[in-house]
């Protein structure tokens, strides 16, 4: 009975919980329908222009064509700009310029430099070194060579010049006057007049304190100051010096006070009439601009370069004193970046090139008389073997010593003479380098004295060994005097130092040579030579030297081919000394005896 009533509550639960189901089920299902239109309805009514941002008919969205699209013509399009742009030019021009020589640190030559310069005194010793092994019986190889060439163009150099303001202050005119004076009061009391540049005469309006300026003997005209005036000097020469100067003139405003008469000891001295002396000088200014871009802009015309950064002002906004006066210019000194150089093909692969050396070039399109494209040849070997030798270098001597006697026949000498200056100079550039400016060969300015009619002359060309009459030149002439005698400095013309003036004019009682002075020989050639004969980058002139160094993107345009270094390789030429190669020879035979005799080297 239990079990009966149990199932009866069982199949009642049952029924209520599916019941319950059903019911939840419909709810859903007409919540859903209820909703369904309500999500249609905002679709339809939203406005994509509310979206922030959201942009309509943009000339990219023909890229889009759907997920069903396979291509686009974004690559192509890609491509094409890049070589019209000009950053993309620019970016495909950098990539594809390279030097015309370069050293391949893999090369067989190179490998066996390292190995004498890390090993040079056990080599000359015979003795076994890390990479090299010396025997006794000599090992030989058998090489094959393969040439191969390519073409290379110099890669577009950066130069960059700049435009000064000069400006001076000088002389505009002196002359000399006669001032009459005339006072009607009281003879008791010094009194003061005004006089005005502009009015010459005022005795004959019926003043009783009057003035009249004479030049000769004639009312002078009214004085005329310069219109870009500087300064103006009154000067006032009275024997009896009963006439002061209490305000003096400028050059905007032309107005004299003079004080005349004086006392001493309760008792004064004022004149009815008086005249002196009075001389009026003024000064000018003059300015220009040194334009040092003249050579860039004119090869900029040809097509041979073109501006990179055009002309902007470096020093804006800036006051300079200048013989006591002070100047204000908006800008002082714009400055201007040019590309110069060639574009040519490169076809120089460097993995083709490994393990190669380069034995000629040749210059197969030029431009303006600068070779713009090479064609490079190099030998690359195809079987390599490590040479295994008595004597570790190029050249082997006979065991038993009894070998005929070697000669040594010397290369052309001119080829000589290019590469060793060319190395040198590479070399000299390293060490005179300034990393803070960025530049090679770094000049100084320096001067000398020369006084009016040679009186004493501090810029004589020579006599500075011996010191004749030469005590008066200070330290830094004396050692400007020993430099031009080395031959070290370049002349960039002469100025003015110092003018005296007198009544009527002035003269120059002082001049002052100037000079870039560098470090070296072979700094002064390369500046004189590259710079300024090839690169058209001038020293300036006189007070306004310029004697800045070289930057490395100029130093890539010099032809050093073109540099005449004849006086740098005579002065070397003097100073060596030719080494005696028989008595080399039989030293290295003697002590090959030895090793012989020893049994293995090192044994």
């Amino acid at each position: 009975m239990k079990c009966i009533l149990g199932l009866i509550v069982m199949i009642l639960f049952a029924q209520s919980h599916a019941k319950n189901v059903n019911q939840s089920y419909k709810d859903g299902e007409q919540f859903a329908s209820t909703h369904q239109q309500y999500s249609v309805d905002l679709l339809t009514s939203l406005n994509v222009y509310d979206i922030p941002g959201y942009q309509a008919n943009l000339p990219q969205e023909h890229y889009y064509g759907g997920v069903t699209q396979k291509h686009t013509r974004l690559e192509s399009d890609a491509q094409s700009e890049m070589l019209t742009n000009t950053m993309g030019k620019e970016v495909v021009e950098g990539f594809s310029q390279r030097p015309s020589y370069r050293i391949n640190p893999n090369s067989e030559s190179m490998q066996k430099l390292d190995q004498i310069a890390e090993h040079g005194d056990a080599i000359m010793r015979g003795e076994n070194t890390e990479k090299t092994t010396c025997t006794l019986k000599p090992q030989e190889c058998q090489y094959t060579w393969q040439e191969k060439t390519c073409l290379s163009s110099k890669a577009t150099g950066i130069l960059h010049c700049a435009k000064h303001l000069r400006l001076e202050v000088v002389p505009y005119k002196a002359e000399n006057y006669s001032l009459y004076l005339r006072h009607r009061g009281r003879k008791y009391s010094p009194y003061t007049i005004s006089i005005d540049l502009n009015q010459m005469d005022t005795c004959t309006q019926g003043q009783s304190t009057c003035y009249t300026l004479y030049q000769g003997s004639q009312v002078a005209s009214a004085i005329v100051f310069p219109e870009q005036c500087t300064s103006v000097k009154i000067s006032i020469t009275d024997n009896k010096g009963l006439v002061v100067v209490e305000k003096t003139v400028s050059c905007t405003d032309k107005t004299l006070s003079l004080k005349v008469g004086q006392c001493r000891f309760g008792r004064c001295n004022v004149p009815y009439t008086h005249t002196v002396s009075m001389t009026v000088e003024s000064n000018q200014s003059q300015e220009y601009w040194d334009n040092q871009c003249q050579h860039l802009e004119q090869k900029t015309k040809e097509g041979f370069c073109h501006v990179s950064e055009p002309l902007s002002c470096v020093e804006p906004n800036q006051t300079r004193v200048i013989n006591e006066v002070p100047f204000t210019r908006a800008c002082w000194k714009e400055r201007a970046s040019y590309s110069c150089g060639g574009q040519g093909e490169n076809t120089c692969d460097s993995t083709q090139l490994d393990r190669c050396e380069q034995s000629a070039s040749v210059c197969v399109k030029e431009t303006d008389g600068r070779c713009m494209t090479y064609q490079q040849t190099y030998q690359c070997p195809l079987n390599q073997c490590t040479e295994n030798e008595l004597i570790c270098g190029q050249d082997a001597f006979c065991l038993e010593g009894d070998c005929s006697t070697h000669t040594y026949n010397p290369s052309d000498e001119n080829e000589f003479k290019k590469a060793m200056s060319s190395l040198s100079a590479v070399a000299d550039a390293s060490k005179t380098f300034n990393g803070n400016a960025n530049y090679l060969f770094q000049g100084q300015k320096m001067e000398c004295s020369d006084l009016m009619l040679n009186v004493a002359n501090c810029c004589r060309d020579e006599g500075w060994g011996i010191d004749l009459n030469l005590a008066h030149c200070s330290d830094e002439e004396k050692k400007l005097g020993t430099n031009r005698e080395n031959k070290l400095a370049v002349p960039t013309g002469r100025y003015c130092y110092k003018r005296k003036k007198f009544p009527g004019g002035s003269v120059c009682v002082e001049h002052h040579q100037t000079f870039c002075v560098f470090q070296s020989k072979l700094a002064r050639i390369v500046q004189e030579q590259g710079r300024r004969n090839q690169l058209g980058i001038s020293f300036g002139y006189g007070q306004y030297s310029n004697c800045s160094g070289i930057t490395p993107q100029q130093m890539q345009l010099i032809q050093f081919e073109h540099i005449d270094f004849s006086e740098f390789y005579q002065d070397i030429k003097g100073r060596m000394k030719e080494p005696d190669y028989q008595q080399t020879a039989n030293g290295i035979s003697e002590r090959l005896k030895g090793f012989y005799s020893q049994g293995d080297i090192n044994g």
